[in-house]
């Protein structure tokens, strides 16, 4: 299964200044795949050099680039909107690549599904139903929410990020709330500690926070039961948001983790079942 298959999320726009840069997927080819990106500013003749160099920040190859200009008369001064089309680079390079990239290959993972407020996973078997009337985000907006961080990652915390992937995520309540559910081939993004716990994972690898994130209430990680199964449970208060994190050992290859912000907190655990 292609990784683009499955790490999917949010259509965001990131605005800053005069410009707004809209990332999002487009589909794939045979080299895997394709992001397309939009940016909206004043027109300069340099201006080809904006997107790209973004793009190449954040590991893509260039494709194709156009300009479209709101008047034409005042080219070099008039807004324009910028289409530039982007490769994932390295996708089916070589094995050891497509391996890398991809972390479900040779292991027992197999892709959930997601109708309206309801996801199933057949492989973690899990369950979860979100309120009526949300619904669990789409592969083009996961994967786009799935990719934003990478933008501002160096090429080590990249290769890591890459060993997991987002599979289903859905918003709701008065706070922002926000349920993604997250699958982490511990055997490449942790070698020297492929065989850890869901508490061990939690404690030495998700729980140790930068020193400049405002993080307070933290309590340690918990047994906790949900829809009859043991999972390990840590919480915390980030940014004045309340978090909860939530994992269990799938098999050799996987950590299931589900991260929790918001009012999703309060009813989470009761929203969370078995099935198979």
């Amino acid at each position: 299964m292609k990784k683009a298959a499955i790490i999917l999320t949010l259509s965001a726009a990131v605005c800053a200044l005069s410009s707004c840069t809209d990332f999002r997927y487009s589909g794939e080819n045979d080299q895997g795949p394709i992001i397309v990106v939009e940016t909206t500013e004043a027109a300069r003749k340099d201006v080809k050099t904006t997107n790209t160099a973004s793009g190449e920040e954040a590991g893509l190859s260039l494709l194709s680039e156009t300009v479209t200009y709101a008047d034409t008369e005042q080219a070099d001064s008039s807004e324009a909107t910028i289409t530039t089309v982007f490769q994932e680079k390295g996708q089916y390079e070589d094995e050891e690549n497509r391996y890398y990239l991809d972390p479900t290959v040779g292991t027992n993972y197999r892709e959930g599904r997601t109708e309206e407020n309801v996801y199933i996973s057949d492989y973690a078997g899990i369950k979860i139903t979100a309120p009526e009337g949300v619904n669990f985000r789409n592969r083009e907006d996961l994967y786009t929410e799935y990719m934003m961080p990478t933008r501002f990652m160096d090429e080590e915390a990249r290769r890591l990020y890459n060993t997991a992937f987002s599979e289903a995520s859905v918003e709701y309540g008065d706070m922002i709330g926000d349920v993604t559910v997250w699958f982490v081939n511990t055997k490449l993004g942790y070698p020297e500690a492929a065989d850890m716990t869901a508490e061990d994972y939690i404690k030495n690898y998700v729980m140790d926070f930068s020193p400049d994130i405002d993080v307070t209430d933290i309590c340690e990680p918990v047994n906790v039961t949900m829809g009859g199964v043991e999972y390990a449970k840590a919480a915390y208060t980030c940014f004045s948001v309340p978090r909860a994190i939530y994992a269990r050992r799938i098999d050799d290859d996987f950590i299931l983790k589900i991260v929790v912000a918001g009012d999703a907190v309060n009813d989470i655990e009761g929203r969370i079942s078995s099935v198979g």
